[in-house]
């Protein structure tokens, strides 16, 4: 292959990684400049794509690597009606309830086995479609 297609090839990606700003396409600009420099040191075809190759799978692993050195912590999902109020309606005997939250009633889990109906209760989490109520409002102990 001749070292102008690598060296094209390889400005090709790296206009495309400019456009999407992906680490990834930067190494494949450099592996297919790594097959260009092969090219026009006179190695033959086979020897300029085991240099493009490995010179990508080695840009990959740096890659790789440098993001989950840089990563950042995973945030938790903040929940809107954590630590909101809520009305306890009714009660049943497995520790579930009625609760009235934003207009209608749902169901809840009750956390703190004092709740009685007609206090309020502080959403503490979700579970699917059933709120988890506490009797203290999210970080009061």
């Amino acid at each position: 292959m001749t070292p102008t297609l690598w060296f094209v090839c390889a400005v090709v990606a790296l206009i495309a990684e400019f456009l999407t700003g992906t680490f990834y396409l930067l190494v494949v600009s450099l592996a297919l400049a790594g097959g260009g420099l092969a090219a026009l040191s006179g190695l033959g075809a086979v020897a300029e794509l085991a240099v493009a190759s490995l010179t990508g799978i080695f840009g990959w692993w740096l890659v790789t690597r440098w993001k989950k050195r840089h990563a950042s912590p995973r945030q938790p999902r903040r929940e809107p009606d954590f630590g909101q109020p809520v009305r306890i309606v009714s009660l049943a005997d497995n520790g579930l309830a009625r609760v009235h939250y934003r207009g209608t009633e749902w169901d809840a889990e009750l956390l703190d086995k004092t709740l009685a109906s007609g206090q309020t209760g502080y959403i503490s989490g979700s579970d699917g479609g059933r709120l988890k109520i506490s009797s203290t409002p999210p970080g009061q102990h």
